[in-house]
């Protein structure tokens, strides 16, 4: 409990003054690497890195799961090597994070805070790859591929099309949602993760799942009411609400 209250304290502090940190810890980066004179436009993009990655050490810190740190930096080091980043500047830009924080916390945070970088170290010395969210052993995997594959082509009505003749056909709507639309949403930020779909792809597929879980309420919806009622929301500023939504249906199909 008393650790917990301390990784909780470190991430209110870092919290107070996130922008703060993470312009000093940019510039301890470049202090180190004299070599680099980035223009403007670099800067404010590396400036918002750093804001990201003391983002989610905020986050691990107040849930007390060093893991979420970690899964977060093995994520980002994907998608810097897709960008053709140096492999290096992930874990030299933590360094400067430490650092930063290093000035700045109580000793028995900044030895609480010292444990998340060392595992997310740890992690990118793994140089983890994420494999695709499509297995095919997975139940309904041809399903879930051809309709990711219409999406891509931008053949929403044949998706729309496939999904509804599925359903008619004797699979539930859990299924198409577990099976099909959960998967190849996970897909689809792989495959914008290592660039190989472009934002506006990844928000079309989106957008279609969300029309064609629409067409499926009919189903969803015919399920007889137990009384109870649900609030479902998003946090903060999150607008990746296709979860929540999901989330939501499946207690409508729970009446």
């Amino acid at each position: 409990m008393e650790r917990q209250t301390t990784s909780r304290l470190a991430s209110v502090a870092i919290r107070r003054d996130l922008s703060e940190m993470a312009q000093s810890s940019l510039d301890r980066y470049y202090a180190v690497h004299t070599t680099v004179v980035p223009d403007p436009e670099r800067r404010t993009k590396s400036v918002r890195d750093m804001g990201y990655h003391l983002d989610y050490l905020c986050e691990s810190l107040w849930a007390g799961e060093p893991e979420l740190f970690s899964n977060y930096v093995s994520w980002a080091a994907e998608l810097f090597a897709s960008l053709g980043f140096s492999s290096q500047i992930l874990p030299d830009s933590l360094d400067a994070v430490w650092t930063e924080l290093n000035q700045r916390l109580a000793p028995d945070q900044i030895e609480t805070v010292m444990h998340y970088f060392v595992m997310a170290h740890g992690r990118l010395a793994e140089n983890t790859v994420t494999p695709s969210h499509l297995v095919r052993s997975a139940p309904h995997s041809a399903l879930a591929a051809t309709y990711l594959e219409y999406l891509l082509d931008g053949r929403r009505q044949a998706a729309t099309q496939l999904v509804l003749d599925a359903v008619r056909g004797g699979t539930s709507v859990q299924d198409i949602y577990l099976h099909v639309f959960q998967p190849t949403q996970r897909e689809i930020g792989r495959l914008w993760q290592v660039n190989r779909i472009t934002v506006a792809q990844e928000h079309y597929v989106t957008a279609a799942t969300q029309f064609i879980m629409a067409q499926l309420y009919p189903y969803i919806f015919a399920v007889k009411r137990v009384g109870a009622r649900l609030v479902a929301a998003s946090v903060g500023d999150e607008l990746h609400e296709l979860g929540i939504r999901m989330v939501a249906d499946f207690f409508e199909m729970a009446g």
